[in-house]
């Protein structure tokens, strides 16, 4: 895995954490509710829990 640097953009920390929307809460395909859809990562600052970046877990599905 490769290591990258993380500087918030909001405070200027270093520390990042991240988390996953998923369940009722995942992406789905616009306009077909049928979709298998995907979770959705979200990295954050570890200070100021700004949201940084959101990852679809699983474009394939798109």
């Amino acid at each position: 895995m490769k290591h990258q640097l993380f500087t918030c953009t909001k405070c200027g920390g270093t520390t990042s954490k991240s988390g996953e929307f998923n369940g009722y809460a995942k992406l789905s395909k616009t306009g077909n509710p049928f979709s298998l859809g995907s979770a959705v990562t979200a990295t954050f600052c570890g200070d100021c829990c700004h949201i940084e970046a959101l990852t679809v877990n699983k474009p394939e599905r798109f």
